[in-house]
């Protein structure tokens, strides 16, 4: 039943979901700074507008998560946390589960940091963690990276850890060998 206080709540579904569009969805990226990315005003302000914005939302906007330093907790943080916020959007009944397709992915930013991309790696290679889609467009050299070193683990998810760690290892040899920052 429609909250009869707010006018727009009356409105039939269908115009109501073009402007809950129009509201929550941006035609540039979402860079997320943090593990939980801040969702729009309108989300917090009633339960319908939130039952029906939160699914518009994720499913139709695309998301960047900014990775400082090749920060592996930070990776499999916001990994969680986007997983987190999907089911919460399917606990609510704002979207169905077949039908969530969100858009998400990383770019690193700063200085090379083996120690941290091992991290993710192991935490991605214990359970399951974040992946790297990959990139549409301007493939960077860190996109390069990160895609080879994932598809290394992954391929060997069967593996234990110590054989995909040496096989990395080799890798790292490799990368220090034609850029010095991966020292």
């Amino acid at each position: 039943m429609a909250d009869e206080s707010c006018p727009l709540l009356s409105l039939a579904a269908e115009l109501r979901n073009r402007i809950w569009h129009y509201v929550v969805v941006t035609d540039y990226n979402l860079t997320v700074f943090t593990p939980y990315p801040a969702v729009p005003a309108l989300l917090r302000s009633c339960r319908q507008a939130r039952k029906e914005a939160f699914g518009i939302y994720l499913s139709e906007s695309t998301f960047t998560a900014r990775v400082m330093d090749w920060d592996g907790a930070f990776i499999v943080d916001t990994t969680a946390a986007m997983k987190h916020i999907q089911s919460s959007a399917i606990s609510i009944g704002a979207v169905r589960r077949e039908k969530l397709k969100m858009d998400y992915g990383l770019r690193v930013h700063g200085a090379p940091n083996w120690a941290n991309l091992v991290k993710w790696l192991k935490a991605s290679h214990e359970r399951e963690g974040a992946s790297v889609r990959q990139p549409t467009a301007d493939l960077t050299a860190e996109d390069s990276i990160l895609l080879t070193v994932q598809n290394i683990a992954r391929g060997m998810k069967q593996r234990p850890w110590s054989d995909v760690l040496t096989v990395l290892e080799s890798f790292h040899v490799l990368l220090a060998r034609l850029e010095d920052a991966w020292v």
